[in-house]
């Protein structure tokens, strides 16, 4: 006899009925990367390879270059801004989790005093960090290296400060369109971060055009799309996205579009501290058809949900077939001196991992058209009901020590 056979027929029903909102509440742990793989049932997988020494900034160049499967080879910008070096942050001791605001959207206000930020980082704070990237070339390390990327002072817009690339390790093994892909890493800010006005995170991208859809490079449906993360002033957090703007987005008091630059998905839905790495696990999938608004992003911050927002257009035509890869984007900007920053500072990445695949469902079993006007339709919406109410069964279960076959 299963689990569920065994549950009084009232608990089963109480399960089932959680809204998406209440499953978050019942389950604050929420879903690491692998099990969010496995949801949505993301067959391929692959994890960027990390030296066990350090590099200087050539070395490291060559070996994104050799082992990240980029596009055309190349690092578009930041080749002297990338160096592998020693974990900043020993034995992990400062890390702690983000803050996930409400579903409202309101920008959490709380920090501790090791996460606030300064006009002009103290000496303490830029001594610490810089020592802790000066290890000799090729010294042997007792955890993999970590990537440092740096922001020049001064620096704005990628052309001046950070690095953007593109890899696709899983396109480019195999033809198979992949309409879902999952990317997940950890960040970490270099203690007392200076925001300033904000800046940009790796996502994911994909469509014909490799270089658009950046930078006031507008999609239109058929060449390409981006989804970043964005940080903003005092590390609030949203998604940072390229693509074709639908009324039915726009109109929602959650989403900022700009008819010049990409868009901006739940602003304040989650915030990102300093000196603590932090896990980002970003979830696209495309609409499908490409006639239908049903293109799903999700983003978990240290396995929290932090921002799931359906019925998205990332493509209009068949041209665009599959998520790309990985889009490392970062820099500060902004495409104007007000966003630079003052002095230099550091982003730190590591664990980098994909997943993908080509689910079938995609979010509703009746799309919206595209062009409606509409928001999320019904059916989309029990969906994703349905979703979570899944996700709280299992995990109950789990809680209650019940087998699940």
């Amino acid at each position: 006899m299963s689990a569920f056979a065994r549950l009084p027929l009232t608990i089963l029903l109480a399960l089932v009925s959680l809204s998406p909102t209440q499953t978050r509440a019942a389950d604050p742990n929420s879903l690491s990367a692998p099990s969010l793989a496995s949801l949505y049932s993301l067959a391929a997988s692959t994890s960027l390879p990390f030296p066990s020494t350090t590099l200087p900034d050539g070395s490291t160049v060559n070996y994104v270059q050799s082992k990240w499967s980029l596009a055309r080879g190349l690092i578009e910008s930041g080749e002297g801004d990338m160096e592998f070096v020693a974990d900043p942050i020993l034995g992990g001791t400062m890390k702690k989790r983000a803050t996930v605001s409400s579903v409202s959207g309101q920008a959490a206000s709380s920090q501790s005093s090791s996460d606030t930020t300064s006009t002009k980082p103290s000496s303490t704070s830029r001594t610490s960090t810089t020592a802790s990237s000066t290890s000799t070339s090729g010294t042997p390390l007792p955890t993999p290296a970590v990537l440092k990327v740096t922001y020049p002072a001064d620096s704005y817009s990628h052309q001046t400060g950070g690095a953007e690339f593109y890899a696709l390790p899983l396109n480019s093994t195999s033809s198979t369109p992949y309409t879902t892909m999952l990317l997940t890493y950890e960040v970490a800010f270099s203690t007392y971060f200076n925001w300033v006005k904000g800046g940009k995170l790796p996502g994911l991208r994909g469509g014909p055009d490799r270089v658009g859809c950046s930078g006031g490079s507008e999609p239109d449906g058929s060449d390409c799309f981006s989804v970043r993360l964005m940080w903003r002033p005092q590390g609030v957090g949203e998604v940072y996205a390229y693509i074709p703007a639908q009324s039915n987005i726009c109109s929602q008091s959650d989403i900022i579009c700009n008819s010049d630059y990409g868009i901006s998905i739940q602003r304040g839905a989650f915030n990102f501290s300093s000196g603590t790495w932090q896990t980002i696990s970003l979830l696209v999938q495309l609409n499908n058809p490409p006639s239908a608004s049903n293109g799903l992003v999700e983003l978990y911050v240290n396995n929290q949900l932090a921002i799931s927002q359906p019925g998205l257009v990332f493509r209009t035509t068949d041209t665009i077939t599959s998520v790309g890869g990985l889009y490392f984007s970062t820099f500060f900007g902004g495409s104007d001196t007000t966003w630079e920053t003052p002095t230099e500072q550091y982003t730190y990445y590591r664990n980098i991992q994909m997943w993908a695949g080509a689910p079938t469902n995609n979010n509703a079993s009746s799309p919206t058209s595209v062009g409606s006007g509409s928001g999320k339709s019904g059916t989309e919406t029990v969906s994703r009901a349905l979703h979570w109410s899944t996700v709280a069964l299992i995990s109950s279960a789990t809680f209650l020590g019940l087998s699940m076959i």
